[in-house]
């Protein structure tokens, strides 16, 4: 009889800067915190997340595939899109990939970058949607 150990990792994010580890083997399930590393939390930090304004989706189908594109860029760490709101929201590495090259990635997948989402907290001058000509 073979035992293999299944781990499930969650970002240190979700989780107030501590790793969690949760394990289930032949040995039994457990808990392990783990303390994240200075450079980790360093890449937490850089990660900008934007919203941008979409039009085009029609349906579910639309949805993954403007994730699927943008998930496909380096620097990329969560896609997610909404053809009910007509947004798309990206969490990514400034270093690693510009605002223009996800808007070229959401273009190749067939719809249009129309403007950007103002940030939930964002009541200035720049509230709501910034529209593109």
């Amino acid at each position: 009889m073979t035992t293999r150990n299944l781990w499930v990792v969650f970002p240190a994010a979700a989780l107030g800067g501590a790793l969690l580890l949760s394990g289930c083997g032949g040995g039994g399930a457990g808990k392990v915190p783990v303390q994240t590393t200075t450079a980790s939390r360093a890449a937490e930090a850089a990660t900008v997340t934007k919203t941008f304004a979409v039009s085009g989706m029609t349906c579910s189908g639309c949805e993954a595939a403007i994730r699927g594109s943008v998930k496909k860029l380096r620097g990329v760490t969560k896609a997610e899109a909404s053809y009910t709101k007509g947004q798309a929201t990206v969490a990514y590495d400034p270093k690693k990939v510009s605002e223009e090259e996800i808007e070229m990635a959401i273009e190749r997948a067939g719809y249009r970058v129309v403007g950007e989402v103002a940030a939930a907290g964002d009541t200035g001058a720049h509230a709501g949607t910034k529209e593109r000509p």
